[in-house]
């Protein structure tokens, strides 16, 4: 009798997948996040944040774990294929100093680059690296502010197709170094979102991308 009792008591406290399932709205005034659960466990996941340019949707599957309810998120990206770290001295001087090098560290040379000032009217620097992988250019003369900078654009392929890169200078950069990555992996991982379930509420308790804390409302 005990064991029976212990059984329906554990069946009572376990959430109901039918009843859970629906679209949840995000309790947050700058973002429009919704959570959509769908009776054949699957789930869509819209990211809406105050900006259009943060928006990301993911889906995956969910399923019910320790009464909490758990969105298993699996992810396949390729790894990046340019970084630039810029560096500044603490004596600055009248150049820059760009190193292009392989992901491996070796230096990459006759690499071309070219340097563009913020101010149209002022010429772009085009320049080659050496056998050292460095090409040095002079930093535009004009008035800064603390807004002013400058760019970097360069080209290079990767598994046959050409990629054309626009990067942001800050203007007090005196090196920089280029990385570039010529085989970029495929990265797989998976992610877990876990959620408190409270009525009609959903809570979020751990994330490793979503904001922890945040309580979903059912629509």
């Amino acid at each position: 009798m005990k064991t029976l009792l212990l059984t329906l008591l554990f069946l009572i406290l376990i959430p109901n997948p039918e009843k859970i399932a629906g679209t949840y709205q995000i309790i947050d005034e700058l973002s429009d996040d919704t959570l959509e659960l769908k009776n054949n466990g699957n789930y869509v996941y819209k990211e809406r944040g105050d900006s259009c340019w943060t928006w990301y949707d993911f889906d995956g599957k969910w399923e019910i774990i320790d009464s909490s309810l758990t969105l298993i998120d699996k992810r396949e990206y390729e790894e990046e294929t340019s970084s630039i770290k810029e560096i500044e001295n603490e004596k600055p001087s009248n150049k820059i100093i760009v190193k292009v090098i392989t992901i491996d560290n070796k230096p990459i040379s006759n690499f071309a680059l070219t340097l563009k000032s913020t101010d149209y009217k002022i010429e772009p620097q085009i320049h080659s690296t050496n056998q050292d992988g460095i090409a040095e250019f002079e930093k535009f003369d004009i008035v800064y502010n603390e807004f002013d900078n400058s760019s970097l654009s360069f080209k290079y392929k990767v598994n046959e197709s050409e990629i054309s890169s626009n990067s942001v200078i800050w203007r007090n950069s005196d090196s920089i170094h280029l990385t570039l990555n010529y085989n970029p992996k495929i990265i797989k991982e998976t992610l877990k979102h876990i959620f408190e379930i409270d009525k009609d509420e959903l809570i979020l308790t751990k994330s490793e991308s979503l904001i922890e804390g945040k309580k979903y409302k059912k629509l």
